[in-house]
């Protein structure tokens, strides 16, 4: 049997391969695609075409269903899009979406037809319109971003002004059987009445790109009326044309719609060679995903978390940022924060610049963490882990920023779980592979960290996703992964936030938004949003499987939730949270779930037990673990190790109200991560330590 403890298992593996020679030496470098099967593959619809709205839990909640998308991961999975944006002139939400169908072009139904979808809300995401405004048979268009301007105080959302951005697909069957060839970048540009637009593809950037070599891929759009115009801008990291060419290098736009001014380009302060080399071949890469942001004079800022030269060390990533004053037509060298701020920063928070620190990990690649303040002031939120030994270290969600002329770094709040990742449960891809198999698959989005500006321009927001701490254990009989054995517990996730006012210093504590069991994925919050009062997030949920050809269908609806494949359907949902009177999103009605064992509760303030973090952590031979009854009850507390392994018991007894110590052993136990648990009365806590000699 397995236990699926895949945050134990991440930390166990990984810090032998990155301390191997005392430093961070493993930000593996991924391509954009980050899948290994063929994508012309993953574009083919699979016949999982019957699902039942009325059994997805979370869209019963304070959640609310807009839509349903073929896939997430060619909708938000990836990181460097923009999706969802909230236009203040009318009060409008606005979320693009792609997907595909088969339909008959002629006698024609095999091949795919691409169609783009917008959501548009205006009473806070109560009520939501929808609107087609793609469709072409054999173009699939993916992983869209949409810029809007208002400048004539419009209240029909059919007559803003709009740019949205799509890397596509072509059908190509020279080859006797359908496939479909990435062909760029696809701009629609929307000038207003009633969403009539202009199709314009670009394969990539026009200038300093011979031969149109690098294509467009995920882009970040950003659009401003400020300087005589309506402005749309879009950069993103760029895909070369085939394997012979090196990965690495940025692409920057600009549309101004009356005047039909556009170009493109690799500006020089973007290319490849301005970043440290890559050290897996051309396919891969240590360049992050690029941000984008103006302020208002209409200045345009780009702004990356990268390893810039001369400084190449795994350790030397930094944040820096260029600026426009030209609408996009020229940038100034990146402005960027030096090393030592993160060295000092890491050392204050006790941790050690010798072994080394990871900004932000082993998968740099999130974007959506960058907002501009006021002229040449700005902020960029990312994780940061530092070791303070080689067993141990911390986790935190740090803000850059730049303020006054000077660079500056805080932290908003330490990072309780998963100290590298957030994976997914995925069908495997491999090309030719003749049995499924799930396994966890990363998510590519930094934990989906972003930060926002309230539309009156008086706080930022900032919102990322953390793994629980607390293990969930599975019913009985345990569902068995496909390909991949028994499981008989998971960690999932929750959605967390702070604030603070843009003229202030102090991030408020972190909340917990979802506070549930279920697993969070493919969340969003726009860049701007209405107010702190109301700060609206999308989410996908998978939806039930219903057709029984799925090996998946024995699966129960909490586990079908971790499955993020392509061709399998998602729930668009909505909800909204007031920033300054948190409550849970999530209705507490289904926080059990189907499939889980037991009265599991994971609010630990309404618990009548409390276990406190173990200290001292890491332990060396004696470990004590403290906790709290408020009543008499059967306690038990059981030590897991980095495989999910139960390698000590600890207590197994009735037990009397009042606060306890649990004294153990550890000097017979090897060195690395672990878990302790204590079950009080059908209800449990889980928390980690760390054994080190």
């Amino acid at each position: 049997m397995k236990r699926f403890i895949y945050t134990l298992l991440v930390m166990a593996v990984f810090p032998a391969l990155m301390y191997s020679q005392g430093i961070f030496l493993n930000e593996v470098p991924t391509s954009p695609a980050q899948n290994s099967k063929n994508e012309s593959e993953l574009l083919k619809i699979k016949p999982e075409v019957s699902y039942d709205k009325h059994l997805a839990p979370l869209a019963q909640g304070k959640f609310k269903e807009i839509g349903i998308t073929i896939d997430l991961i060619f909708n938000t999975f990836y990181s460097g899009v923009t999706p969802f944006v909230y236009e203040p002139n009318s009060g409008t939400l606005i979320f693009v979406q792609t997907d595909r169908i088969r339909v008959p072009e002629g006698a024609d139904s095999a091949a795919l037809t691409g169609i783009v979808r917008i959501y548009t809300s205006q009473d806070g995401g109560e009520n939501w319109q929808t609107h087609e405004i793609y469709r072409k048979w054999g173009s699939v268009p993916v992983n869209a971003s949409i810029a809007v301007l208002n400048p004539n105080n419009e209240t029909n959302p059919a007559n803003f002004k709009y740019v949205i951005s799509t890397r596509f697909f072509e059908l190509n069957r020279s080859s006797g059987t359908d496939a479909y060839d990435a062909k760029g970048g696809l701009f629609l540009l929307y000038e207003g009445n009633n969403f009539s637009y202009f199709e314009y593809p670009e394969a990539g950037p026009l200038s300093n790109n011979p031969g149109t070599n690098h294509l467009w891929s995920m882009t970040n759009m950003a659009s401003s009326s400020a300087k005589g115009g309506n402005h749309f801008y879009v950069s993103g990291l760029l895909t070369p044309k085939n394997e012979f060419i090196q990965y690495g290098y940025y692409g920057f736009g600009y549309i101004e719609l009356e005047t039909s001014d556009v170009g493109s380009s690799i500006p020089s302060q973007f290319n490849y060679d301005q970043f440290k080399p890559s050290s897996g071949g051309l396919g891969s890469s240590f360049t992050s995903q690029m941000n984008l942001d103006v302020d208002a004079e209409g200045n345009v800022y780009a702004a990356v978390n990268n390893h810039f030269k001369p400084n190449t060390e795994d350790q030397h990533r930094v944040v820096g940022v260029a600026k426009s004053v030209d609408n996009g037509k020229t940038f100034s060298e990146f402005n960027k924060m030096s090393i030592s701020m993160v060295d000092d920063f890491v050392t204050l928070k006790g941790g050690s610049t010798a072994i080394g620190s990871a900004q932000p990990g082993l998968y740099p690649y999130g974007a959506n963490g960058f907002r501009v303040t006021g002229v040449d002031e700005y902020s960029f939120i990312y994780r940061l882990f530092s070791w303070a030994s080689t067993e141990s270290g911390s986790a935190f969600i740090v803000e850059a920023y730049r303020k006054d002329g000077q660079w500056g770094i805080r932290e908003i709040s330490t990072f309780n779980g998963n100290k590298w990742r957030i994976p997914y449960v995925i069908q495997d891809t491999t090309t030719g592979s003749a049995t499924p198999r799930d396994e966890f698959f990363n998510n590519s989005r930094q934990q989906e960290v972003q930060l926002a500006t309230t539309a009156d321009g008086q706080y930022l927001i900032a919102k990322w996703m953390d793994n629980r701490d607390v293990l969930v254990e599975l019913a009985e009989p345990f569902p068995t992964l496909v390909g991949s054995g028994q499981i008989d517990s998971m960690l999932t996730t929750d959605i967390f936030y702070s604030y603070r006012a843009v003229n202030g210093t102090q991030w408020s504590p972190a909340y917990n938004l979802t506070n549930d069991v279920w697993m969070n994925k493919g969340t969003w919050i726009p860049n701007i949003v209405p107010s702190i009062n109301q700060i609206p997030i999308i989410e996908h949920v998978t939806v039930r499987f219903t057709n029984p050809a799925n090996p998946r269908i024995a699966y129960p609806y909490f586990l079908q939730n971790y499955v993020v494949e392509a061709s399998i359907r998602n729930h668009i949902i909505v909800a909204t949270f007031d920033g300054l009177n948190p409550g849970n999103i999530g209705n507490p009605l289904i926080q059990i779930p189907e499939g889980v064992a037991g009265n599991v509760s994971v609010d630990e303030e309404n618990y009548n037990f409390r276990v406190f973090n173990m200290n001292p952590n890491p332990v060396d031979n004696e470990g004590y673990i403290n906790y709290q009854l408020d009543a008499p009850g059967h306690v038990t507390i059981d030590i897991h190790n980095a495989m999910g392994q139960k390698v000590m018991n600890v207590r197994n007894a009735f037990t009397d109200q009042g606060f306890w110590q649990a004294n153990f052993s550890a000097s017979e136990l090897p060195s690395g991560a672990y878990f302790y648990t204590l079950t009080f009365n059908g209800k449990s806590v889980t928390k980690t330590m760390h054994i080190a000699r």
